[in-house]
């Protein structure tokens, strides 16, 4: 939590001259037929990396969101296309922005990696956001493949202090701002549950309307809205 993820990840691709590279994280099980993540990228070339959906509290999930800018303000919502069949029979959606465990194109990164100087918060938001910009790349995820991801570890305790930092979120997205320019970061909805949208939007609207700005940032605003949504409605 003092040198943060996007440091780590670089440290990883320095060590590797592969063509392709799979990033987790620690609380996810792997299924033994992800590696065939990479078929799906050999049939897209276009294609910078490819997520499989998660399954997480008996729920599916992709945490994929795309980027909108208005007024400037960057929205993150989870709207896409209609799926895409591949020649081979895959199923994706595109999205700017994919979740963090994803099967990767290493070619990516020479364009351009993750910045080294966030500690908590928004590496990927800067990841994905320089690469809309680039407009190199496209980025989809996949319903054909699940990954469990078990969140229980990050409950309690000193790796929960840590991880929800106000802090270095802070300095985060002050950060990200004056890179990119913008008034901040809007995560709308769906980005969390795309498979509850009427209770992604009730959870927005808690995260708006009844947590104060001076207690949490929009991220934070925005998981605090789904938590009490999740034991509102722990069976939804």
């Amino acid at each position: 939590y003092d040198t943060g993820l996007a440091k780590k990840r670089n440290e990883g691709l320095e060590r590797i001259d592969d063509e392709f590279i799979l990033f987790l994280d620690d609380d996810q099980y792997v299924p033994s037929d992800v590696h065939e993540l990479t078929t799906i990228l050999n049939e897209n070339p276009q294609l910078g990396a490819i997520a499989p959906f998660w399954a997480e509290n008996g729920l599916i999930k992709c945490n994929a969101a795309n980027f909108h800018i208005k007024r400037g303000w960057v929205i993150k919502r989870g709207d896409t296309d209609e799926c895409e069949q591949t020649g081979t029979g895959h199923h994706m959606f595109r999205y700017d922005h994919i979740s963090n465990a994803a099967m990767f194109r290493t070619a990516v990164f020479d364009d351009y990696t993750w910045d080294g100087f966030y500690t908590i918060g928004e590496e990927d938001t800067d990841f994905y956001l320089y690469h809309k910009e680039l407009d190199k790349w496209d980025f989809a995820a996949t319903p054909d493949y699940i990954i469990r991801h078990d969140p229980g570890a990050g409950t309690v305790g000193m790796y929960d202090y840590e991880r929800n930092d106000i802090k270095k979120f802070n300095e985060s997205m002050s950060y990200l701002s004056k890179k990119f320019d913008i008034k901040g970061v809007i995560h709308k909805s769906s980005h969390h549950h795309p498979t509850q949208p009427l209770l992604g939007r009730l959870a927005h609207w808690i995260a708006t309307n009844l947590i104060p700005n001076s207690v949490l940032w929009s991220v934070r605003k925005q998981r605090t809205g789904f938590y009490i949504i999740d034991h509102l409605f722990p069976n939804q």
